[in-house]
């Protein structure tokens, strides 16, 4: 019976389930823009340096793929599984719209 009426029981309020995180998706992509524009190329796990959390870790990858979408960078590995290199992709080699 208990079962029963746990289902009709309104759901906890999010913020009881999960905290909300000290870094946004622009963050992420501010600190990639930054060790691309320091220097020529940069590895992926150059730009991790200093993360300890999952979630940002991730949140970073989606940062990556923002930046690739927006043709400011550009990323590739050279073997399967190795590292990702990431460089700013100049201006001239951007597409236009």
């Amino acid at each position: 019976m208990q079962r029963v009426v746990d289902r009709w029981l309104p759901p906890a309020p999010v913020e009881s389930v999960m905290s909300r995180l000290p870094f946004t998706v622009n963050d992420c992509i501010d600190r990639i823009r930054s060790r691309v524009t320091a220097g020529d190329r940069v590895s992926f796990t150059d730009v991790l340096e200093g993360i300890d959390i999952r979630g940002e870790v991730v949140i970073t990858l989606l940062a990556l793929l923002e930046l690739l979408k927006r043709y400011e960078v550009r990323a590739w590995q050279g073997t399967l599984f190795g590292e990702i290199l990431i460089e700013r992709l100049p201006a001239d080699e951007r597409p236009t719209e």
